[in-house]
């Protein structure tokens, strides 16, 4: 197994090689919140080459709302102009990753990929699949109470971004995306690595055509992945070390706090399980922490965005110690 970090290249010889690697990793992150409170990320290496495209991510904290918007850079001049793949609203102006969140119908966040975990396994994120542990710490009206309600499953839809409960049960939302802070944007497209080995060569073959995809944590409990291709969000995925806070969104005498305030990133793993062909032993995985949000990290497998299991289960799961 290696994980090639951008900047680190780390041998493991076993899976348990490779969690160690991760955690002296993660060892280095640590919270700071001196940090800019916006990101960038370029599809090339360069943004002064051949037109490309940019992403800004942003937040407004009247109402702790952002998003990530989507930039053209010129040739020769590098000057920004909306990008028009992600569409303009009615007044002209580009549309961000939270207008595209907002605009989504009730059957379309009934059906968004949420996920998280049970400390076993990948599950949706769902009333009805969380543990019952997990469904009474999500059955308080914030994390420091003392007692449970009867509004659990609404809590949890709440944070999947319904908000037919908004302004009755739960505070009133200026969007259904939370504020991007300290975490970064990360662009993950094709399988690029200079990895001379021909397993990973066919690995690359058989993914170059896979949906561009922008990773960033928010501080509405997830980390999002989002298509670069329009800003269509691809997947969700909650941290289960964040259950026990997530009452706090919904509260109407919500504070600000940091949930997934980490900035992810991915690379390529041979995982060497002796299963399959070596080219499908080949996974892109990615490595999120909570930052100012927690101790924390999480492992998705993101070789194939937004992929599902035949029951539903979300096959980019891979690992969580949040």
């Amino acid at each position: 197994l290696a994980l090639n970090s951008r900047g680190k290249f780390v041998p493991a010889r076993t899976p348990a090689d490779l969690v160690n690697a991760f955690k002296d990793l993660l060892t280095s992150i640590v919270a700071d919140n001196s940090r800019t409170t916006s990101s960038y990320a370029s599809a090339s290496s360069s943004i002064s080459t051949a037109g490309t495209a940019a992403y800004l991510s942003f937040y407004d904290a009247n109402g702790w709302r952002g998003g990530v918007q989507s930039l053209h850079v010129a040739q020769n001049t590098a000057a920004l102009t909306p990008n028009p793949a992600w569409g303009m609203d009615s007044n002209n102006q580009p549309l961000s990753t939270a207008h595209k969140l907002d605009a989504l119908s009730p059957t379309d966040i009934a059906a968004r990929l949420v996920l998280t975990h049970d400390a076993s396994q990948g599950i949706p994120f769902l009333y009805t699949h969380l543990t019952a542990a997990q469904q009474a710490l999500l059955s308080r009206a914030s994390a420091t109470s003392a007692t449970t309600d009867t509004l659990g499953e609404q809590r949890v839809n709440f944070v999947r971004g319904d908000r037919s409960a908004e302004g009755s049960s739960f505070r009133s939302r200026q969007s259904r995306q939370g504020d991007i802070v300290n975490s970064s944007i990360w662009y993950t497209g094709a399988p690029t690595q200079s990895y001379n080995f021909s397993s990973y060569n066919r690995f690359a073959q058989k993914h170059r055509t896979r949906t561009p995809m922008l990773y960033v944590g928010g501080n509405d409990g997830m980390l999002h992945g989002f298509s670069a291709l329009n800003g269509a969000e691809k997947l969700a995925y909650v941290p289960q070390g964040l259950i026990p806070f997530l009452p706090n969104l919904s509260n109407a005498a919500y504070n600000h706090r940091y949930f997934v305030d980490g900035s992810p990133f991915t690379g390529d793993v041979f995982l060497n399980t002796g299963n399959g062909n070596e080219e499908d032993q080949w996974r892109t995985m990615l490595v999120g922490s909570l930052g100012a949000g927690g101790k924390g990290y999480f492992v998705l497998d993101v070789t194939q965005p937004g992929s599902t299991s035949a029951s539903g289960v979300a096959s980019n799961f891979h690992n969580d110690n949040a």
